[in-house]
C-alpha cells in the first residue's frame, strides 16, 4: 500500500500492531476510508477490544443528566463537534473510558477528554508534566 509519509510517497507492506506488539501485512488492520488512516491495532486485537467494551457497557449503562468528570460538560455541550459517526447516525456526547491494562471501568467521559487521556497515554506522570508546562506560562 502506498502512504503519503514527511518523505514523500512509500510503499508500506506491513505494520506494529500497537496492542500485541507484532508485525502484520496491511491487510490485517482496518483502513479507516473516512479518515483516510490505518488503524493503530490489528483487526483481531481490535476484535477482542471492542467485546472487552461491550461488555463494561452492560455492566455499567449509558448514564443519563450526566457532566464529563473532567470537564463538566453536560451532555449538549458535550456533543461539540462529534456529532456523527462516519455512517451518518448520532454519536454519544459521552464515551465509556476504562483502563487500557487492566479491562476496569473507570467512567463517561466527553470524546475530547478520553482522547486527551489518550494522546497521553493514560500516564500521570506525563499528565502531571503538562500540567507544569502549563503552569510556566501564567
Amino acid at each position: 500500500m502506498k502512504v503519503n509519509t514527511l518523505w514523500g510517497e512509500e510503499e508500506v507492506l506491513s505494520r506494529v500492531c500497537k496492542k500485541c506488539k507484532i508485525e502484520k501485512p496491511l491487510t490485517d488492520f482496518e483502513w479507516r476510508t473516512d479518515l483516510s488512516y490505518v488503524r493503530g491495532s490489528c483487526k483481531e486485537c481490535r476484535k477482542l477490544m471492542t467485546s472487552d467494551i461491550t461488555k463494561l457497557k452492560k455492566h455499567n449503562p449509558y448514564p443519563e443528566n450526566h457532566k464529563c468528570e473532567i470537564c463538566g460538560k453536560n451532555e449538549e455541550e458535550a456533543s461539540g463537534t462529534w456529532v456523527r459517526k462516519s455512517n451518518g447516525d448520532r454519536k454519544k456526547a459521552f464515551c465509556l473510558d476504562h483502563d487500557h491494562t487492566t479491562g476496569k471501568f473507570r467512567g463517561w467521559l466527553c470524546h475530547d477528554c478520553n482522547r486527551a487521556l489518550g494522546q497521553f497515554h493514560d500516564n500521570i506522570t506525563i499528565l502531571e508534566n503538562a500540567i507544569q508546562y502549563l503552569r510556566k506560562s501564567i
